[in-house]
């Protein structure tokens, strides 16, 4: 068996034995103690190789040894794999009987996203109402799913958050289900007073969220729902990196939407929330997911000693490298959340996601100083620029505030 074809095993299999519960958790470096990434095949501390189980005595043995220490059973290749896949297979069919069990109250079931946390839409037997099933299985799993009930608690009931109507919790596995909310989208074109609406019922809702200490901390247009024939009130779901206002908890979000303090790990309150909001104001509003960056190196130079003076910002720095010219091609991805560690490595990703951040807050003042004689368009962009302002002092300082903004172009829209 070819060594690359044998490491794509090993790592596979370990992926399924953990999330189905039967693997390490995940596995301990028997040096130094560290816990390495799931899929390493060498400890990240000290260098040392990690270890699988011995297909004879089931003892431990570290990756490319010939024989087992223990009952010196051979380890080739082929026997390694063929242990871990037979485990893995194993794995994978006793984690099928446990979900059979669980959805056992449904006639059919589809699964929406594979991932720590399965996500399913299940169509249940006794009235043929459609719920929707959130099931974790592996550590990091459990702890995401954990923590969005215990923040749903907190929240308490609301018409404006998903709902959840039961919970059950083994050893084995964490199961949530919500109620199904059966969305047209937030998508152009979105009529301006709707827009507005839909915006100050948002804002109402983070209010209620934000008065119970609670930050959503991932906002954008696939977590906002607005269900059919709801006079434009629309639903928050998807709360797993939510948390109270605090030191980032979760390294998790989308570039897009995030706020500048959230891609550096700093601080985060209430005002991640507007600052989200205020992106998804603007992309339904303009139709584009942001202005063109500026191109013109004269312009870096003043953003880089911006960056440096804001305290908050310490760690991120911006220079020519780290900024794409022409459009922002590293926040396109609208629907999928990220993994940036702040300490990890130069923080090329980092600073170049941050740069963008503030070079997108600088073309919105001129896109804003350029349609000031339109006055919705003009008034809505004024909105859009405080809520996205790079420093978060100089946002709106709550829910209230943002949607009392709101409301007062709506209101003269409709008069």
């Amino acid at each position: 068996m070819d060594p690359s074809e044998m490491l794509r095993l090993v790592r596979e299999a370990r992926r399924l034995l953990y999330e189905a519960g039967d693997g390490p958790t995940p596995p301990t470096c028997a040096e130094c103690g560290q816990t390495p990434p799931l899929e390493a095949t060498f400890c990240v501390g000290c260098g040392h190789r990690l270890r699988f189980p011995c297909p004879e005595c089931e003892r431990l043995c570290r990756t490319g040894q010939a024989h087992c220490a223990h009952c010196g059973h051979a380890l080739t290749a082929e026997v390694v794999a063929g242990t871990l896949t037979t485990l893995a297979e194993q794995a994978e069919e006793e984690r099928r009987r446990r979900e059979e069990d669980l959805l056992r109250d449904y006639e059919k079931t589809r699964v929406l996203e594979e991932g720590r946390v399965r996500h399913l839409l299940g169509t249940r037997r006794d009235d043929g109402r459609q719920e929707f099933v959130k099931v974790a299985y592996s550590g990091p799993g459990r702890r995401l799913l954990s923590n969005e009930l215990a923040m749903l608690e907190r929240v308490g009931e609301h018409p404006g958050v998903v709902k959840l109507l039961r919970q059950r919790s083994s050893e084995e596995q964490l199961v949530a289900v919500f109620e199904h909310v059966p969305s047209e989208g937030m998508r152009f074109p979105v009529a301006i007073p709707r827009l507005l609406r839909i915006t100050s019922s948002l804002l109402s809702t983070l209010a209620h969220v934000h008065a119970q200490g609670v930050v959503h901390a991932d906002l954008k247009p696939a977590h906002v729902m607005l269900p059919e024939g709801a006079d434009d009130r629309p639903v928050l779901i998807d709360w797993n990196v939510s948390q109270e206002p605090g030191p980032s908890r979760f390294e998790a979000f989308t570039p897009m939407f995030a706020a500048p303090e959230q891609i550096v790990g700093d601080h985060l309150d209430h005002r991640v929330d507007l600052y989200a909001v205020g992106v998804i104001l603007y992309l339904l509003f303009t139709h584009d997911r942001f202005p063109a960056v500026l191109e013109e190196a004269s312009e870096h130079e003043p953003m880089r000693q911006v960056l440096q003076a804001k305290k908050a910002m310490n760690r991120a720095y911006l220079s020519e490298a780290t900024v794409y010219k022409g459009k922002l091609a590293s926040l396109q991805q609208q629907d999928q959340v990220q993994q940036l560690a702040p300490s990890s490595g130069s923080g090329l990703e980092e600073r170049r996601v941050l740069g963008a951040k503030y070079l997108f807050s600088s073309e919105l003042a001129r896109t804003q100083d350029v349609n000031a004689e339109i006055r919705v368009t003009g008034d809505v962009l004024k909105i859009v620029q405080r809520a996205t302002a790079v420093d978060p002092d100089d946002r709106y300082p709550d829910a209230a505030a943002m949607q009392a903004a709101v409301d007062d172009i709506l209101t003269r829209l409709e008069a």
